[in-house]
């Protein structure tokens, strides 16, 4: 099939017809008059995330429903249609009697994602436009994905009535040939295609989108070239547990890497007797809302100055590696909601409030008393800026459109203390007023929204926690106290393991922890302050 759309002189997408008599009219003349609103604001050089007021261009919260259930159609839930639009040289929506060209739609979305996410979130909407952007981003030719394993990733929201076509339905992209670094060409060939790609190239998620340097400094960006052989041959015959563990097994020889681990995701409720799939064996079928942590910050360095090594075993089932030991889980939180972390109203239960004091972050001590490495790079910062790091993964957000990641972060902790001040018919002290007062100030050239949004994307369905020494990390969904954290040679990610015996290891899961994710690990085990050994994951 994707021969017969890449061939095509153009192809058309049937999205259905409305549950509403008329209402294709109502959404297809939004998102039009969005799309145009959004490319006249960046040619004049706007404030981005003012261009579209809803307001100003006459669309009510009301009036925007229709373009809302559009998003909502089944035809983007599904696996096999990534294709069907990434692929064609020219691609038109139809929905009902009207119709647009595919790239507005891509671009609405684009946009409502990055700027409007409040907005989406009191629609109920975060999911469905995500969903609608990513098929639309996936075989732009942009940067990201930079490997095939970040277009499963990104495709596991999507649905498949056979789990085996999760992975056989993608093998149509670009990247299902090639190995981490090369950028495939071609792409559409739609006339005004690239003024599409200038307006989506402005409008991606983050920085992170055009990513790569991370993996060049691991060794892994140089090796550029297309394997004309395919990664796995599509077999039917062969049951689900199988393809995947076997894909796995050949992912991992071809990249000569161990990327696909961080692809992992168990459910919170993990039982490794009873699950068929051995546990270092990303189940693309399950999709929990959590993205690969690499996808929020280039940042992902913690196996840096080490070189892949794994080796399989006779037995399929068991990947054996090395790994650096760093320390235990202590305390772990539940697994994490979106919901969480509102601001309008705030979450009675919202964790970064309720653990700013249980982390020593209020006491008199936090500046310079967080742990450290005593390795190059020195981690060696105060207790505040660890935690507002760990909460978004290392995701800076002043590499966004010059945002302020700390007045930000402040912002919202004063919000926070604000409203539980109120909620609670607290009567501050002089000693509490100045302490609030001090946050105030901080945060003066905050906006509050920025690190909401940013700390409730990486946290969902996943686990802070604090390991025995002290570090702050973002953690797994199956996670829990006792667990290791270990860094994997030649990998970018930390991760979360479970000891089954004295060299036998389940993976749980890829994690973030503020002060090893330069090298400090690999640096440390040179140096004789850490242990390596080869573990079996089974």
């Amino acid at each position: 099939m994707v021969n017969i759309y890449r061939a095509a002189y153009e192809v058309i997408i049937w999205l259905g017809y409305p549950e509403q008599k008329d209402e294709q009219y109502d959404a297809m003349n939004a998102i039009t008059l969005m799309f145009l609103q959004i490319q006249k604001g960046l040619k004049q050089g706007n404030n981005m995330s003012t261009i579209l007021e809803l307001d100003e261009v006459g669309i009510t919260v009301e009036e925007f429903q229709p373009p809302m259930r559009l998003f909502r159609s089944s035809w983007f839930q599904r696996t096999w249609v990534i294709q069907e639009a990434g692929v064609a040289r020219r691609a038109f929506a139809c929905y009902g009697n009207t119709h647009t060209n595919w790239n507005c739609i891509g671009i609405v979305a684009m946009y409502l994602f990055r700027y409007k996410k409040p907005f989406l979130e009191r629609m109920d909407a975060m999911d469905d436009v995500y969903r609608v952007m990513q098929l639309y981003l996936m075989f732009l030719p942009l940067q990201r994905p930079t490997s095939f394993v970040e277009v499963l990733n990104e495709a596991r929201p999507y649905l498949a009535s056979d789990p085996r076509d999760k992975i056989y339905a993608l093998l149509g992209h670009p990247m299902a040939n090639c190995v981490r670094g090369y950028k495939p060409s071609g792409g559409p060939v739609d006339d005004d295609f690239e003024n599409y790609r200038e307006l989506a190239a402005n409008l991606a998620p983050d920085p992170t989108y055009s990513r790569g340097g991370s993996w060049e400094l691991l060794g892994r960006g140089t090796a550029r070239f297309k394997s004309n052989d395919p990664v796995v041959i599509v077999d039917y015959h062969k049951p689900t547990v199988e393809v995947y563990r076997d894909f796995a097994l050949a992912l991992i020889e071809r990249d000569s890497n161990l990327e696909s681990l961080a692809a992992v995701q168990h459910a919170p409720t993990l039982d490794l007797d009873k699950d068929e799939l051995p546990s270092w064996v990303p189940r693309w079928d399950c999709y929990s809302g959590a993205r690969m942590l690499g996808y929020y910050s280039s940042n992902q360095l913690a196996g840096l100055g080490s070189s892949p090594y794994f080796t399989p075993s006779e037995d399929k089932n068991v990947l054996i590696v090395r790994a650096i030991f760093f320390d235990k889980a202590g305390l772990c939180t539940k697994v994490l909601e979106r919901n969480l972390f509102t601001l309008h109203p705030v979450h009675k239960g919202n964790p970064i409030l309720a653990l700013w004091r249980v982390c020593g972050c209020d006491e008199s001590d936090a500046v310079g008393g967080y742990p450290f490495l005593p390795v190059w790079p020195h981690s060696h910062r105060d207790k505040r800026v660890a935690y507002r790091m760990a909460w978004t993964a290392g995701k800076d957000l002043s590499e966004l459109d010059g945002y302020n990641s700390e007045a930000d972060f402040y912002a919202y902790l004063v919000h926070l203390v604000e409203q539980y001040v109120k909620d609670h018919g607290i009567v501050m002290n002089d000693a509490m007023q100045q302490d609030v007062d001090r946050l105030r100030e901080l945060g003066a050239t905050g906006v509050a929204e920025r690190y909401q949004a940013a700390a409730a994307e990486v946290c969902h369905q996943r686990r802070f926690f604090v390991t025995k020494a002290g570090f702050f990390g973002i953690g797994p969904a199956a996670m829990r106290s006792e667990d290791e954290i270990v860094v994997l040679m030649g990998t970018g990610a930390a991760f979360v393991v479970r000891r089954d015996g004295d060299h036998h290891c389940n993976l749980i899961g890829e994690c973030y922890v503020d002060g090893l994710m330069r090298g400090q690990a690999v640096q440390a085990w040179k140096q004789g302050l850490l242990v390596a050994a080869d573990v079996q994951l089974r």
